[in-house]
């Protein structure tokens, strides 16, 4: 028999790219086993997936989840790797977990912008992408960034997040471009494998 009851708190970047801590307003028990249940619309809401993993942090006396994502545990290597890409593809580029846009160079984006529900679903399903006129693609919801291309970081099984070049001017990628961003896809999912 559940013999506590906590208001929990659930932080996200997903939730609008603010990533500010939410007071959800409800109460749930916690069962025998220490398990409480978030209910659907809060998952549907933050972006959290059946089966994600979830970082459980206390502050004083609250419990904050947040979505894990190896990602910003590597954030100098991937600040350094973004650094050079940018500088040698001269062209906008960014890295993304699969909730949120982690950093970029080369192109504007408004502070705590979100990432486009179109690069999500792309890094969940492990759909990489090259610029299509019929069916572009943008890295956020103001839709102001069309991608020219999406390397994933990751694998099927475990979906990681994604590099991301933008489309500056209408001009295609060069092949050696595509090449540099691949080849820093693949470093990184190999840096993020357990």
């Amino acid at each position: 028999m559940p013999t506590s009851v906590f208001p929990f708190l659930i932080k996200s970047p997903a939730s609008g790219g603010n990533g500010e801590i939410m007071n959800s307003g409800m109460i749930r028990r916690i069962d025998d086993l220490g398990r409480i249940v978030i209910p659907k619309e809060i998952r549907k809401n933050l972006h959290i997936q059946d089966g994600e993993p979830l970082e459980i942090n206390v502050m004083d006396r609250s419990i904050m989840l947040t979505p894990y994502s190896p990602l910003p545990a590597l954030s100098i290597q991937s600040d350094l790797f973004l650094r050079v890409m940018a500088k040698e593809l001269k062209t906008g580029t960014a890295i993304c977990s699969s909730t949120a846009i982690l950093s970029y160079r080369n192109v504007s984006l408004y502070r705590d912008c979100s990432l486009s529900d179109e690069i999500r679903s792309r890094i969940q399903s492990q759909q990489q992408y090259e610029y299509d006129p019929e069916k572009p693609i943008y890295l956020e919801t103001a839709h102001i960034c069309p991608v020219n291309a999406l390397y994933l970081i990751g694998t099927p099984a475990k979906p990681i997040g994604a590099v991301v070049l933008i489309r500056k001017n209408d001009i295609d990628l060069l092949p050696e471009q595509k090449s540099i961003a691949r080849i820093a896809a693949q470093i990184l999912t190999e840096l993020t494998k357990d």
